[in-house]
């Protein structure tokens, strides 16, 4: 996340230190100043509001008292999530205490929201502060709002699963994960990812929390089995310079990941610690990669059940093609 700078302000840069060291890395630092100057917002506009009052679904991220981001996806009618105004949104949600994010939410915590349609691959960022949260829902009132690409998304349409099953008991797991949850990390082709630039709610004026959409062919998130547990890689793609994650992650080497399982309506959550790996060696494996998030597992819970919706076969991004033909990136 970055600061809640107003755009009106000429003068403040709306990006955070951590965030400025990435751009400044790429060669990107003063394009990205003035972008950031015209694209970040401290409200909403009319489109993103029309977006997240009609989505299914919304992914929210948030820390818990040790400081640690865990990502988790909310589920309604369409609706569910409303904006009653520009700088502010209301979510049909309540407290639960299986869920690593509802369970500990607090009035003046930081908490990132992702609005996503997957089959329209619009989506669009929220970052705020909790005002209320009780069994009436939750109210953020917006901190900072901006929009994202469709790169990188996987196309999927929602639908109801006929007859679903009530949740299942939700099943801790430590560093090792076990073999079901490997393989689901395996499988997917859609990561979500939730980091801090802070790690103390109210740390710094515009310090919080965000969450943030990865991409890839089936397999593009390995999984190694080490001393220390699991570690998982992924790739970082080129995007839109930002570095809103990899900024957050100089600054607190902390995520939190959401695997989502579109077939049955599971949500595996993982915690983990993470490094930022630059260079062609370690982009190798994956064709177009900038750089490599290496993330070792500290827990994990897997909550079978919870999602009420069954999503259509995914049709694969077009980037992922293109990426094939070029090779691996010289970074």
């Amino acid at each position: 996340m970055t600061p809640a700078t107003p755009i009106e302000d000429p003068v403040a840069d709306v990006f955070h230190p951590g965030e400025q060291a990435m751009q400044a890395r790429v060669g990107m630092r003063e394009r990205m100043a003035a972008v950031g100057a015209v694209v970040m917002r401290d409200h909403m506009p009319d489109q993103h509001r029309e977006l997240f009052e009609k989505l299914p679904t919304l992914l929210l991220g948030a820390l818990d008292a040790q400081g640690q981001p865990w990502a988790t996806q909310l589920a309604g009618p369409p609706g569910f999530a409303h904006t009653p105004d520009a700088r502010h949104m209301q979510i049909a949600t309540a407290p639960d205490a299986a869920d690593p994010v509802l369970s500990q939410l607090a009035p003046g915590d930081a908490v990132g929201v992702l609005g996503l349609e997957p089959h329209t691959r619009r989506r669009n960022r929220m970052n705020g502060r909790v005002t209320s949260f009780g069994d009436q829902g939750l109210s953020v009132q917006v901190t900072q709002s901006f929009g994202n690409c469709p790169k990188y998304i996987q196309a999927r349409q929602p639908g109801l699963r006929p007859a679903p099953r009530p949740p299942g008991p939700p099943q801790w797991l430590g560093a090792d994960l076990d073999a079901a949850a490997i393989a689901r990390v395996r499988q997917s082709d859609t990561l979500f990812i939730a980091s801090a630039s802070a790690p103390r709610p109210g740390a710094a004026r515009g310090e919080g929390v965000d969450v943030s959409h990865r991409g890839g062919e089936p397999g593009f998130v390995q999984a190694v089995q080490t001393d220390h547990g699991v570690v998982l890689s992924l790739p970082d793609y080129p995007g839109n310079q930002f570095f809103n994650t990899l900024g957050n992650l100089t600054q607190h080497p902390m995520a939190g990941l959401l695997v989502v399982d579109y077939e049955e309506g599971g949500l595996l959550h993982i915690a983990a610690r993470a490094e930022v790996l630059w260079g062609a060696t370690a982009c190798a494996p994956w064709p177009g990669a900038q750089r490599v998030l290496q993330l070792t597992v500290q827990r994990a819970v897997w909550r079978p059940q919870v999602l009420p919706w069954r999503w259509t076969p995914p049709v694969a991004a077009p980037q992922f093609r293109a990426m094939r033909a070029q090779g691996p990136a010289s970074v």
